[in-house]
């Protein structure tokens, strides 16, 4: 494979990545969980969504807080792959 086919696959690669973030962001949890995502116990982001500094996504009539992923605040530090990280690698390993 050549540097061009190299290339495309990590472009097609970052390209995948980047969907799987965005659509992590947009899963909606419900508080346990996503006090387990974020480090924060549930009862700490009940108050957020008390105070407006979380938004409740839940529908018309429901009776749990559903919170969006990408809203939550993150207390843990985890490691994540950047598209943009991704295609700067390829753009220093391939000259593109």
């Amino acid at each position: 494979m050549g540097d061009d086919g190299r290339a495309r696959a990590i472009e097609w690669a970052a390209n995948e990545v980047e969907a799987a973030l965005t659509d992590d962001a947009e899963e909606l949890l419900c508080i346990a969980d996503a006090g387990r995502v974020s480090g924060y116990s549930a009862d700490h982001l009940a108050r957020l969504v008390r105070t407006g500094k979380l938004i409740d996504r839940r529908p018309a009539g429901g009776s749990h807080i559903l919170l969006r992923r990408g809203d939550l605040p993150v207390k843990t530090r985890r490691a994540h792959i950047a598209a943009a990280d991704v295609r700067d690698l390829a753009s220093r390993l391939f000259g593109g």
